[in-house]
């Protein structure tokens, strides 16, 4: 991935950082959008295009201006990548202007999780952070544990540079 922090940055518990890929990733090229770089996983018996590593600027003009899943990602989630019962969640919320019609942005979530934590604990740290200083500076790491789900990550972290050079950084089950 291009967009790394620096490595004297990372603070313990989000070593993760240090290793991820350094080969260029996948740059959406959808204007008007946070996501500017993403990595897909990648190995033997992964027919699937899920995110590994997704990286995301999200800045004020983007807050409020993203899109709810569409059938077609639901229907992904629900018969190829997840569970019957779970919901396409966005990995950056509409809320911070993240797309929900297109695969590189959703990941199956169970839905209590995705309604709940995520929406209260991750997206409104987000939202918070860009009202305060601006810009909010996201990496995320998927994490596939499950050889029974291969394409449903088992747990993520996330890695939130805030504009004044502080940080925030959590290891989450996706349940």
């Amino acid at each position: 991935m291009r967009y790394r922090p620096n490595p004297t940055e990372v603070p313990i518990g989000a070593e993760w950082l240090n290793n991820m890929p350094v080969e260029d990733g996948w740059f959406p090229r959808q204007p008007q959008q946070p996501v500017l770089e993403l990595q897909y996983r990648r190995g033997p018996g992964v027919a699937q295009n899920v995110v590994e590593y997704l990286y995301a600027e999200i800045e004020r003009g983007h807050l409020r201006n993203g899109t709810k899943p569409n059938d077609h990602v639901r229907k992904w989630v629900q018969t190829q990548v997840g569970r019957r019962n779970d919901q396409a969640g966005h990995i950056i919320g509409k809320n911070q202007g993240g797309l929900g019609t297109v695969n590189w942005n959703i990941f199956p979530q169970n839905g209590h999780f995705n309604m709940g934590a995520y929406s209260h604990h991750i997206e409104s740290v987000f939202n918070d952070t860009v009202k305060k200083h601006g810009t909010a500076k996201i990496w995320f790491r998927f994490v596939y544990g499950n050889p029974q789900e291969p394409y449903r990550p088992t747990s993520f972290n996330y890695f939130l540079k805030h504009n004044n050079n502080s940080a925030t950084h959590n290891d989450l089950i996706n349940p």
